[in-house]
C-alpha cells in the first residue's frame, strides 16, 4: 500500500529543496560573515526538514521501503549538515553553540545547547547500582549462611535461621539465574537477527550474561550444600546439650553403625556407648564460666570403673563405654583444669543417663568372662560360651523371635533358640549379633576376645591415688607429696588386666600390708601421720599363671607453712541478695613461733575489707544488673605476726537473679531500638504498692515520684549510643527492687 501523504510530501520536498537550496560554496573572494550567514541559514532549513522528516517516519501506514528511502533523506541532511558544519570550522572557532544531528537507525538527536536527559546513561547507572546492590545482597546472605546465630538478636534460634535462609536463598537466586538467562536469551537472539546495527555489543552482553548465570547457578549451588549440612547438624551446633551417647550397632547389612540412645531407650546389654562432644555448646555453657583458667583435659567416667579422654579433633571420646549389665548408668564429665595461681582443679559436668533394659547372660565353660577394653575378655582357648537371652523377652515382652550370629559374618547361626551356644578355637577378636526384629530395626553387637593366658608376662593395672588434704586425684603416681599430717592417703584400682579370680591384690607401706576395704578389694586406705618419706608398694599376683607385677609409689612429706581454708556458709550458689559467712579461722601455721594477725579480703564485687583481725565475717552480695554478672571470687590476703602473707583464693560464689516480677517494657520498641530526638514512653510494672519510684534514664537524666505517678513516662534523647535504662522501685514494708534494660538509638 501506497500513502499518498507520503508520495506528495516526498516528490514536493525533493523539488523545493532542490530549487531553493541556497548556494554555499565558499572561496576566498567572498565576505567571511556573508558565508557564515548563508550556512547558518542553509543549517536551520536543513533541520527544519529533518524534524519533518521524523515526523513522517512516525506515521504506522508507511511501508518498509518508504521508511528507508525517508532514512536515506535524513542521512543526506546529516550529511550536508556535517560538511556545513567542517565549513564553519575553517571560518571561525566560535561554534560551540552549535547543533548536531546524529542519524541512526532510532533516530536520536543530541543538543548540546541545552543538555538532555540521556535515558541511556541512566539505565547505565541503574545497571551499574543494581550489580553492586545484588553483590552486596549475595555477601549479606554468604555471612548470614557462615553464622546463622547472627539473627538470635532477632529472637530467631539457629535451626529456624537455617531453614529460612534456605527459602530465601533458592527464591533469591533462582529469580536472579532466571534474570540473566533472560538476558541471554535477549542479546543471543539479537547479535543473531540484527542486520543494520553493530553486532559486538550484543554479543559481549550474551558472554557477560552467561558467565554471570554460570557464576549465580555456582552460588545456589554452594550455598544450598552448606544449608543442608547446616541443617542436618543443626540440632548438634545450638543444642545446649554438651555430651551426647550413642548405641554401636549394625545394621541390616552387618555394617557398623551408631544410634543416638535418646531415640531408642530400648537398650540390650553387652553395648558398647559412644560419647561425642558438642564444642559449641561447652563455649557458651563451660568455658564461659571458666575463662581465665588453663584446661588440661576432659575425662568422661562411665560409672563402670572406666574412663574415656575427649580427642584431639575435640568432637568424640577416644573410645566407648563398654556396659554388661542391665542398670541405669550416670556417665559424668569432668575438666580438669589449673586456676590462675596453678592449683589443680575439676568442674564437673552432667550427662544423661545410659538406661539398659535388659541384657543377654555369658557364659563360660572355663572362667568367668570379664569386661576389658570395650570388649568382653575370656582366657585359654578352645572355650565354648554361653548365651542367653529369656531376660530380653522377659523385660521387653517381646513374641519369642530372635537371630544369632557368633562372629557376624552374613551368616545367622540360629533363629529360633532363646539360647545358643557357640565354642571358638582360635586366639581372636569376635564380633558377636544378636538381632530382636520386634524390639529393634538394627542389630545389637558386642565384641568378645579370645585369649591364652600364657601370653600374659604381667598385669597391665590402673590405679588412682586421692589425699584427704587434697581434693585432686592423681592417676598411677610414681610419687605423690604431702603437706600436711596427718592425711589419709587413698589408692583406688580401677582396672587390671588380665584379672580373674585368682588374681590377688595387696599393698604395702615400708613393707607393713595394709588391708583393703571389706566393701570394695579394689580400695585401700592408709593414714599417713610421721614427718618422714615412705614408701608404698601395689602387688598384683596369680599363682596359677604365675604372673607377679609390682607398683611402686614414693610418698614425699613436705609440710607447708600454713594450711589455709576458707569455709563459705550457707552455700555458694543462691538469690540475690545473698548473705555468706566466710570463715578462715581453721587456717592453721606450722611455725609455733607465728600466728595471723591480719585479715585482708577483696570479696569480688569491688568491695573490699583490708586489714582487720577477724577470722569469721560477713558480706552480702547482689546480683551485678548492669554486667549481666553473678559469679564473684572472692579471696582473702592473711598476714602473719613474722610478716608472712599468704593468699587463698579458688572460692566461687554465683549469685542468681532474684525472684521478682519486676520488669522494664518499651511498649512502642520491643526491638529496644529507636531514633534520636523520638519521644521513647517506657513502663515498670511490678505487684505490690510502692512508696517511691526511681527513674535513671542512663543519660544523666533522672526521675523520681511516690507511688505509682511516674511507673509510665516519656523521655527524648539526644544523641546515637546504647543507653542502660535503671529503675529502683522502694517499698514500705519490702526490699527495694532494681531492673535494668538497654535501649540502642541510632
Amino acid at each position: 500500500m501506497t500513502d499518498p501523504f507520503f508520495t506528495t510530501w516526498n516528490s514536493t520536498w525533493s523539488n523545493q529543496w532542490t530549487e531553493n537550496q541556497p548556494n554555499v560554496q565558499w572561496n576566498s573572494t567572498d565576505n567571511t560573515q556573508n558565508s557564515i550567514d548563508k550556512i547558518m541559514s542553509q543549517q536551520e532549513q536543513i533541520q527544519w526538514k529533518y524534524k519533518e522528516l521524523k515526523e513522517l517516519l512516525g506515521n504506522p501506514e508507511l511501508t518498509d521501503n518508504q521508511k528507508e528511502e525517508i532514512h536515506d533523506q535524513m542521512q543526506k541532511l546529516s550529511d550536508l549538515y556535517s560538511h556545513n558544519k567542517a565549513t564553519l570550522a575553517t571560518l571561525t572557532t566560535n561554534i560551540s553553540w552549535e547543533k548536531e544531528i546524529h542519524v541512526d537507525k532510532n533516530v536520536n538527536t543530541n543538543d548540546s545547547k541545552s543538555k538532555n536527559f540521556s535515558f541511556k546513561k541512566f539505565m547505565i547507572w541503574c545497571g551499574i547500582l543494581l550489580f553492586l546492590f545484588l553483590g552486596w545482597l549475595v555477601a549479606i546472605f554468604y555471612s548470614l549462611i557462615s553464622n546463622p546465630n547472627r539473627l538470635e538478636s532477632f529472637w530467631i534460634d539457629g535451626c529456624t535461621a537455617v531453614n529460612l535462609l534456605q527459602i530465601f536463598s533458592i527464591m533469591f537466586f533462582w529469580l536472579l539465574f532466571v534474570w540473566w538467562l533472560w538476558l541471554f536469551l535477549v542479546n543471543l537472539n539479537k547479535s543473531i537477527v540484527s542486520k543494520n546495527k553493530r553486532k559486538a555489543p550484543f554479543l559481549i552482553w550474551t558472554i557477560l550474561s552467561f558467565l554471570l548465570m554460570i557464576i549465580v547457578a555456582i552460588l545456589l549451588v554452594t550455598m544450598l550444600q552448606k544449608l543442608s549440612w547446616l541443617s542436618e547438624t543443626c540440632g548438634d551446633l545450638w543444642s545446649k546439650q554438651i555430651v551426647k551417647s550413642y548405641a554401636v550397632v549394625k545394621n541390616n547389612k552387618f555394617k557398623t553403625t551408631k544410634i543416638l540412645t535418646s531415640e531408642n531407650p530400648k537398650l540390650v546389654a553387652p553395648i558398647n556407648i559412644s560419647f561425642t562432644f558438642n564444642s559449641t555448646a561447652y563455649k557458651s555453657n563451660v568455658a564461659a564460666k571458666l575463662w581465665s583458667v588453663n584446661v588440661r583435659e576432659i575425662v568422661l567416667t562411665c560409672w563402670n570403673w572406666d574412663s574415656i579422654k575427649l580427642s584431639e579433633n575435640n568432637v568424640d571420646f577416644e573410645n566407648t563405654c563398654f556396659y554388661t549389665k542391665k542398670w541405669t548408668y550416670q556417665p559424668e564429665m569432668f575438666v580438669n583444669y589449673t586456676d590462675s595461681v596453678w592449683t589443680e582443679k575439676t568442674y564437673p559436668v552432667s550427662v544423661d543417663p545410659i538406661n539398659i533394659g535388659s541384657e543377654v547372660v555369658i557364659a563360660s565353660d572355663k572362667a568367668d568372662v570379664q569386661a576389658l577394653n570395650s570388649a568382653l575378655l575370656v582366657w585359654k582357648n578352645p572355650v565354648t560360651l554361653k548365651f542367653d537371652s529369656a531376660s530380653v523377652f522377659k523385660d521387653y515382652n517381646l513374641p519369642y523371635y530372635i537371630k544369632w550370629s557368633s562372629e557376624c559374618n552374613w551368616n545367622w547361626d540360629d533363629e529360633v533358640a532363646v539360647e545358643f551356644q557357640n565354642k571358638y578355637l582360635n586366639e581372636w577378636i569376635y564380633d558377636v549379633c544378636v538381632y530382636f526384629p520386634e524390639l529393634w530395626e538394627n542389630v545389637f553387637t558386642f565384641p568378645i576376645r579370645v585369649e591364652q593366658w600364657e601370653v600374659s608376662s604381667g598385669f597391665d593395672v590402673k590405679y588412682s591415688v586421692s589425699l584427704s588434704t587434697s581434693n585432686n586425684s592423681y592417676n598411677n603416681p610414681e610419687m605423690v607429696q604431702i603437706t600436711q599430717l596427718p592425711t589419709t592417703l587413698t589408692l583406688q584400682i580401677l582396672s587390671v588386666s588380665p584379672d580373674n579370680p585368682s588374681t590377688q591384690k595387696k599393698l604395702f607401706i615400708d613393707w607393713e600390708q595394709v588391708p583393703s576395704q571389706f566393701s570394695d578389694p579394689n580400695i585401700f586406705k592408709v593414714t599417713i601421720d610421721e614427718d618422714k618419706d615412705q614408701e608404698i608398694i601395689l602387688e598384683l599376683s596369680d599363682v596359677e599363671r604365675q604372673i607377679n607385677t609390682q607398683k611402686t609409689i614414693k610418698v614425699s612429706i613436705n609440710q607447708a607453712t600454713i594450711i589455709w581454708t576458707l569455709l563459705v556458709s550457707p552455700e555458694t550458689v543462691w538469690t540475690s541478695p545473698f548473705t555468706v559467712s566466710m570463715d578462715a579461722s581453721t587456717t592453721t601455721l606450722n611455725d609455733p613461733n607465728d600466728e595471723i594477725v591480719y585479715f585482708s579480703r577483696d570479696f569480688g564485687d569491688w568491695i573490699k575489707n583490708s586489714n582487720t583481725s577477724e577470722a569469721i565475717i560477713t558480706h552480702t552480695y547482689e546480683y551485678d544488673f548492669v554486667n549481666e554478672n553473678g559469679v564473684f571470687y572472692p579471696s582473702v590476703v592473711m598476714r602473719t605476726k613474722n610478716w608472712l602473707t599468704f593468699t587463698v583464693t579458688g572460692t566461687i560464689i554465683s549469685v542468681k537473679k532474684p525472684n521478682t516480677n519486676i520488669s522494664i517494657s518499651l511498649d512502642e520498641h520491643p526491638a529496644q531500638l529507636a531514633t534520636v530526638w523520638e519521644n521513647v514512653p517506657m513502663s515498670i510494672s511490678f505487684d505490690w504498692m510502692p512508696k517511691k519510684i526511681y527513674w535513671e534514664f542512663g543519660d544523666w537524666d533522672t526521675q523520681e515520684c511516690d507511688w505509682r505517678s511516674c511507673s509510665e513516662t516519656m523521655h527524648t534523647y539526644m544523641k546515637w549510643w546504647t543507653y542502660s535504662i535503671k529503675a529502683r522501685v522502694e517499698f514500705d514494708d519490702k526490699p527495694a527492687l532494681e531492673w535494668y534494660i538497654n535501649l540502642q538509638i541510632r
